[in-house]
């Protein structure tokens, strides 16, 4: 056998495995994109869920504040309204530092 084809050959086996590293390599990054694409897509779910449920919070505060201060003419307990909107302003608090 001479130099010349053993060299090929070894040069191939070399450039074979250097092929099945990089595939290794491409099919490690494409799992983690995948992973990562599935991750953002539950975060982003989650994000919908609480902006949704702080605009309902939100609204709910505006009724309230409008049953406190708006209809005080019409002497409503506002012991209890004051109760809740203090409530609802905590939760509105928490979601909104999340």
């Amino acid at each position: 056998m001479d130099t010349h084809a053993f060299a090929m050959t070894e040069l191939e086996t070399v450039l074979d495995a250097r092929v099945a590293e990089l595939e290794a390599l491409l099919a490690s990054e494409r799992a983690a994109r995948t992973a990562d694409a599935e991750k953002i897509a539950t975060l982003t779910q989650e994000r919908d869920r609480l902006r949704a449920s702080h605009e309902r919070l939100r609204l709910e505060l505006e009724m309230l504040k409008r049953r406190i201060f708006v209809a005080k003419a019409e002497r409503v307990d506002t012991a209890q309204l004051e109760l809740e909107f203090a409530a609802k302003l905590r939760q509105l608090d928490v979601l909104a530092g999340t």
